[in-house]
């Protein structure tokens, strides 16, 4: 990116995956063969006067006298500045100083590194430079340099005397005497402090960080690429405006500094070229325009990774994979980020005789959006912002990246924007999916999403509960009733002493270890669900119970269809829980969720 005072072109970076060692460097240093200084140890050196026979050509005025500052600057005419002033040097600078810097900044050599300088008209070099320059600016005339001036800071400290941090960059200028262009280079992992001492620095960063760019000399115009000034000055050498990290090419010969138009993203300091697309984080997707423009709209989430369920009276199986059973009577969180309130997903557990509770009413709240939707089990209405919904198949809301939605049986509710999807069956099921991107983000009831099942009881304080009790308890939103009614029922308790209650539950639960599901058993073991299953049959009241045995079958059945096993007929082949469709319309396990299909 080039920011320009004057006729302000604001141009976005290429992100490179390639980037620039320190061989790949043009020569320096004592070994090279043709004549090449080495500016002394200071913090404030200009080396002598050098005369190109070619002239430079910057911001289309003639050039023919380089000096070379250790400061990180290469200044053209007679106003080479033989100190750098701290807090003093903020472009624009004016009085007639005309350079460019490729790291402009208060370097010291006392304690570390060397500076060096030569012309360069060798072939082989010229070749190379030329080169680079085409294949970066492929729509501009043919440009052959016939002259070079190379400089190279090399491994160089910072003010005071300072070498535990230390930067390597080069900067080359090439000109064939009508056009000239300058190549600036930093070495992969060789940029490690941006800041002087007396530049308000701390061990080399922070105050007033340096600049990278070009310096008119008439105290109004110039050019600086992104981040010059600025904490993310520090990864100049992870970025590119050509391609290659670390690389950066710009023809500085016209009026107007030309580079290949390119975007910022202001948050990370990350550069792209016009048309590169990318995404922040999963809700947001942006591109860079010409113009250019960066233009960032919020898009779903992929919503592709596991699934917690919660069915019965209330099992919970959750995203890394574990079961437990949580009896609580209250109000609690299901899911949420661990380190934020961006949204909430609450469950409210109603007891339906002495011994078990279940599911009564699932919430949704955004805060961010004052947005709360309520989903109750009897009837199965949908309630947004206290208004009652159409029972009608469709969308129901959609709005900054969150959509509810009924189709059929179930009701949807999409967190976009936040990864996450619900379904709610009105009867005792929810299922809750979320994004992969939000791993290591997850709390609740439904566990941790980090893939270790043994952080799963995690509190909200961080801590893990020693048991299903504690950990319930723990998630329970504040206020929401009093505080009884909590129980413990991990296992399978019987709570019908009923025989023939008894062995009804197991029979039929057993059916998912049946014919009916035997090809999802090699896939999901089946044995949790079946226990569960028992449980609910045995501690349902009578009115209750068929609705508990076909919520847990269907537990089962997402489990296998999520592990890509569908199991699409299990209600007709149970010749049980079927589902009673309204006039017109047709029951499906696997339909759209767009039309309107029971």
């Amino acid at each position: 990116m080039i920011t320009k005072t004057s006729g302000l072109i604001l141009l976005c970076f290429l992100q490179s995956t390639l980037s620039i060692p320190l061989n790949e460097f043009y020569s320096f240093g004592s070994n090279v063969q043709e004549a090449n200084e080495r500016l002394a140890d200071s913090n404030d050196a200009v080396s002598r006067a050098i005369f190109p026979p070619v002239p430079y050509i910057f911001y289309g005025e003639s050039q023919n006298r380089i000096a070379v500052s250790v400061n990180g600057a290469l200044f053209f005419g007679r106003r080479s500045p033989t100190d750098y002033v701290p807090n003093q040097n903020k472009f624009p600078l004016g009085n007639r100083r005309k350079f460019v810097a490729p790291f402009w900044a208060d370097v010291d050599t006392t304690a570390a590194g060397d500076v060096w300088f030569r012309d360069s008209t060798s072939q082989t070099v010229l070749d190379g430079v030329n080169t680079r320059i085409a294949n970066a600016f492929p729509l501009q005339p043919t440009f052959t340099a016939t002259h070079l001036t190379i400089a190279t800071w090399d491994r160089v400290g910072y003010f005071n005397q300072r070498s535990d941090k230390t930067n390597t960059f080069q900067c080359v200028l090439a000109t064939d005497g009508r056009c000239t262009y300058a190549i600036l280079l930093y070495a992969d992992g060789e940029i490690q402090w941006t800041t002087g001492d007396a530049d308000g620095g701390a061990n080399g960063l922070g105050g007033n960080p340096a600049q990278v760019g070009f310096n008119k000399g008439d105290g109004v115009e110039f050019d600086t690429i992104p981040n010059s000034g600025t904490d993310f000055i520090i990864n100049v050498a992870s970025n590119s405006n050509v391609g290659v990290d670390g690389l950066y090419i710009y023809k500085i010969s016209d009026a107007d500094i030309t580079t290949v138009h390119v975007c910022i993203d202001q948050n990370t300091g990350a550069i792209y070229q016009v048309g590169d697309e990318y995404q922040p984080d999963c809700s947001t997707r942006c591109r860079c325009n010409p113009g250019p423009q960066l233009d960032c709209q919020t898009v779903p989430c992929p919503i592709n990774g596991p699934t917690c369920r919660v069915n019965g009276d209330p099992h919970y199986y959750t995203f890394d994979g574990n079961a437990h059973h949580y009896q609580g009577g209250c109000e609690y969180t299901l899911v949420q980020y661990c380190n934020s309130n961006d949204f909430y997903i609450r469950t409210r557990n109603q007891g339906h005789n002495s011994q078990v509770s279940c599911i009564s009413e699932v919430t949704v709240l955004v805060p961010g959006d004052n947005l709360n939707i309520v989903l109750p089990r009897r009837p199965n209405q949908v309630i947004i912002n206290g208004q009652a919904q159409s029972n009608q198949a469709g969308t129901l809301y959609n709005s900054n990246g969150v959509e509810v939605r009924r189709a059929g049986i179930k009701v949807f509710v999409f967190l976009n924007r936040f990864g996450v999807r619900l379904s709610w069956n009105g009867q005792y099921g929810v299922e809750v999916t979320v994004a992969t991107s939000t791993m290591n983000q997850i709390c609740g009831l439904c566990g941790t999403y980090n893939g270790n099942r043994n952080d799963d009881f995690q509190r909200p304080d961080g801590n893990i509960a020693n048991s299903v009790t504690e950990f319930g308890d723990s998630w329970l939103v504040p206020d929401t009733c009093p505080a009884v009614g909590k129980r413990d029922a991990q296992g399978v308790p019987g709570c019908s002493e009923d025989p023939a209650v008894i062995q009804a539950g197991q029979e039929r639960c057993g059916v998912m270890r049946g014919d009916i599901f035997a090809a999802c058993n090699q896939v999901v073991d089946p044995t949790q669900f079946i226990e569960n299953c028992q449980f609910d049959y045995c501690c349902c009241s009578d009115t209750e119970r068929e609705a508990c045995y076909c919520d847990n079958i269907e537990a089962y059945a997402a489990a296998c269809a999520a592990a890509g096993v569908s199991i699409s007929n299990w209600r007709n082949s149970l010749g049980a829980c079927t589902i009673q469709c309204q006039t017109g319309m047709v029951y499906r396990q696997c339909g759209s969720l767009c039309p309107a299909t029971c």
